[in-house]
């Protein structure tokens, strides 16, 4: 099994499988729980999505993803490398249509936390298409950071495991503190403390990135702490002469204030250079968005912290975490430049 791990890497993937990924990948394809904590950047995904493709028999693999713009990323690439198929169940329409007439191409199946434990959600688990190989839960860390009053349905995952009986689960996340494991371990069943052998494999690798500072400042006025960002926004003649920020605020207003000075320091031709992203956008909104900073269109996006989470754009130059961060976690989230 190592060996088909190794080619699946080379061949699919285009390169050698790192320790950390071939341990959890041998781990789950043996029927372990594994919780996995590497740092973002580090392949995690492939984790999971390597999974169907080291098996001989078809099977899927069910991701729980917080975020819709992460799935349309994950899914976009898996296709476009192995020929297979993801998708992504967004309503109970859909989880009804895929259960009535399913794709037998398909491989990865991502739902909102809120879907894959609704009625219809449970129902797709009790009759899948196809045998699951594994339950995946992307960004775990949303289980103790969101589980308790804002996405309550993160918290009832692991009452799942009834239905899928001998169906190990993967956590991942790059937000890996202990108490952060701690939680997600539990709420998953992971472990069992009447039985001390009920332990799941754990990847706990360095979250420290050697091309990633951070730098603090003491909060002067929004125009001063920004004063940098603002400057080249301001001197810019197009949007390529602006290197792509992200700045993070955790209100609202504050965040559209932020987002107003910006704008208001644009030239004519570099207007829609700078964009918001918040919860109260439309889902299509926030995707336009996302896809405009992909493309290079959008050079600057003010948003809260769910913004960024597994997203894949290799070319931002900084980071803005414009005050106090709720938690630690949430700084090894977005990392980089840190004003206090």
């Amino acid at each position: 099994m190592e060996d088909r791990v190794k080619r699946v890497f080379k061949d699919v993937w285009g390169f050698e499988v790192r320790p950390d990924q071939l341990k959890a990948v041998l781990a789950a394809l043996e029927g372990k729980d594994v919780f996995v904590g590497m740092a973002t950047g580090k392949g995690k995904s492939l984790c999971f999505q390597s999974i169907p493709l080291c098996l001989t028999e078809p099977k899927l693999v069910v991701v729980v993803s917080p975020l819709r713009a992460l799935v349309r990323d994950q899914i976009h690439r898996f296709q476009t490398v192995t020929g297979y198929k993801g998708i992504h169940l967004k309503s109970a329409a859909d989880i009804r249509s895929f259960r009535e007439i399913p794709d037998k191409d398909v491989r990865l199946v991502f739902m909102a936390p809120e879907e894959l434990t609704s009625s219809e959600g449970r129902s797709l688990l009790d009759k899948p298409p196809l045998p699951i190989a594994l339950v995946a839960v992307d960004e775990a860390h949303c289980i103790p950071q969101w589980g308790t009053d804002f996405r309550t349905a993160f918290k009832n995952i692991g009452s799942l495991r009834a239905a899928l009986p001998g169906i190990p689960f993967m956590a991942l996340t790059a937000t890996a503190t202990a108490a952060v494991q701690k939680a997600v371990e539990k709420a998953l069943h992971m472990s069992d403390i009447m039985d001390p052998n009920k332990v799941p494999t754990r990847i706990m690798g360095s979250l420290n990135r050697d091309n990633i500072f951070l730098v603090r400042k003491k909060v002067k006025s929004m125009k001063e702490d920004l004063g940098p960002l603002i400057n080249m926004i301001r001197e810019a003649e197009g949007p390529a002469n602006i290197d792509k920020h992200i700045v993070y605020l955790g209100r609202k207003q504050k965040l559209m204030d932020v987002w107003g000075l910006l704008v208001s320091s644009c030239k004519p031709t570099t207007k829609g250079s700078v964009r918001a992203f918040h919860a109260d956008m439309s889902p299509k909104a926030k995707e336009d968005v996302l896809q405009g900073f992909r493309e290079g269109r959008i050079r600057v996006i003010v948003a809260s912290v769910a913004f960024g989470m597994g997203i894949d754009v290799p070319d931002v130059k900084g980071v803005v975490v414009y005050g106090m961060p709720s938690t630690t976690g949430q700084l090894y989230q977005v990392k980089w430049l840190l004003i206090l």
